[in-house]
């Protein structure tokens, strides 16, 4: 993708100094990724998205330049964006500073556009939730990083939840990212995930949406319904009413994408009075992985759980026969895992 726009060619006149300051680094980084966004929503379809999370910004990062070369319409953030751990505002901002100076990550948002979503070691600490005490702050500092203007109204609200719609009628592909942090409740089959405010948001966005593909970002999985990870099972009836919502929408070809967990897979579910499936992509571990599988969900995974550093692919055929393809890249940029599905087999409305 090229820059054009008069606008932003200041831009790439500090990039071309000889010398400049990681403080001009940070701050054009964070610029270009906004301006990508923006350039990307037009009337092109979209056919490519890139997706990862579980990232630690104090290792070696290794899938950068490989994602590049993946040539991606977008790339999303699916949460632990970063390794902060902490309730020190001062840390935290250290540790986004640091992500955004990572060579390969300042190379990659030259081209790609990014949005994205957070969680819980990105947000505060490890499984945290509404308490966090620095929750307010820390939605400004990951706002920063993600490149939102700073007059945006997603920093006026509880939550860093948003929405995104790219390319033209009949090819339509609309990402609903939310946040299951800012608002969520401890552990609960009665406690609430979202917050009353962004419930009524993701209703209005799954109502209104006149996407061919609606893309659901949620940081913890949804699908599965045991584990040892955070899950939408854990928040019984939280789970129901996105269920629920999802039926009473209608909405086209709704997907989930989601990371935390330190593995990849793809998972398939049925909903009460939904003729067509759920598919969840899960993609998790850019920078570490876990060796091992929660075997509860067996019945539900798509194929053979991905154990590696890897991450995640989704491509949309737009032809004759429409298509979504799930695809799973590991460091070598090998497809290690991979599904399709017709996007009439999804509920696909053209």
């Amino acid at each position: 993708m090229v820059l054009n726009n008069r606008k932003y060619g200041y831009l790439f006149a500090i990039f071309a100094t000889p010398k400049f300051s990681m403080k001009k680094i940070i701050a054009v980084v964070s610029a270009l990724v906004f301006a990508l966004n923006l350039i990307a929503q037009t009337t092109q379809p979209i056919n490519r998205i890139a997706f990862g999370s579980c990232n630690n910004e104090q290792v070696e990062q290794p899938l950068w330049d490989k994602i590049v070369a993946q040539n991606p319409d977008l790339w999303i953030w699916m949460g632990d964006n970063i390794y902060a751990d902490t309730e020190d505002t001062t840390v935290l901002k250290k540790c986004w500073d640091l992500q955004l100076s990572k060579p390969g990550y300042t190379n990659m948002v030259k081209t790609v556009p990014v949005i994205g979503t957070w969680d819980d070691h990105d947000f505060g600490q490890n499984n945290v939730g509404k308490d966090n005490p620095i929750k307010k702050a820390s939605q400004q500092l990951f706002l920063d990083f993600i490149g939102e203007p700073k007059d945006s109204p997603r920093r006026k609200q509880d939550g860093v939840y948003t929405s995104y719609t790219y390319g033209p009628e009949g090819k339509k592909v609309k990402v609903i990212l939310l946040d299951t942090r800012y608002n969520r409740d401890k552990y609960s089959k009665k406690g609430d995930i979202l917050g009353e405010a962004q419930w009524k948001w993701l209703e209005n966005e799954l109502n209104t949406s006149t996407a061919q593909i609606n893309i659901i970002g949620t940081s913890i999985q949804f699908i599965p319904k045991r584990g040892l990870f955070e899950l939408w099972k854990r928040f019984k009836e939280s789970k129901k009413r996105l269920n629920k919502l999802i039926v009473s929408s209608k909405a086209s070809g709704v997907l989930f994408i989601s990371g935390d967990v330190h593995h990849s897979e793809f998972l398939k579910d049925e909903i009460k009075d939904r003729e067509y499936p759920i598919y969840e992509f899960t993609s998790s571990g850019m920078t570490h992985y876990n060796d091992f599988y929660h075997f509860f969900n067996k019945r539900r995974t798509i194929g053979k759980v991905y154990f590696g550093k890897a991450y995640g692919v989704i491509d949309f055929d737009w032809g004759p026969q429409p298509a979504v393809s799930f695809k799973v890249l590991d460091t070598q940029n090998n497809v290690v895992r991979e599904h399709k599905m017709l996007m009439t087999d999804l509920g696909v409305k053209f």
